[in-house]
């Protein structure tokens, strides 16, 4: 409750100024600057992840250090091996 409170005047002044053309403009122009694609050499092969967010971008980034042995797993499979995701993890992992 007391976080939706300290929220309130932030939000209302986003809606207000979402209302403003000038100011959907400004954000367009600002969301269209962020990189929403990161581009990684893998043992000299570009591997591309878009990301929507700052987080995904940071977790895009360093993904190769924090996760070696997934990668290590990854380069073990062969042509004709089947992957399944199933969604146990958030991110690009």
């Amino acid at each position: 409750m007391m976080l939706r409170k300290l929220a309130r005047p932030f939000i209302r002044l986003a809606e207000r100024g979402y209302a403003s053309e000038r100011w959907r403009r400004l954000m367009v122009e600002a969301r269209e600057e962020f990189d929403d694609a990161v581009t990684l050499d893998v043992r000299g092969r570009p591997i591309r992840l878009r990301v929507a967010s700052r987080m995904e971008h940071q977790r895009a980034t360093g993904f190769l250090s924090k996760e070696p042995d997934t990668i290590d797993w990854l380069d073990r499979l062969a042509p004709g091996d089947v992957l399944v995701d199933v969604g146990a993890n958030v991110g690009v992992y």
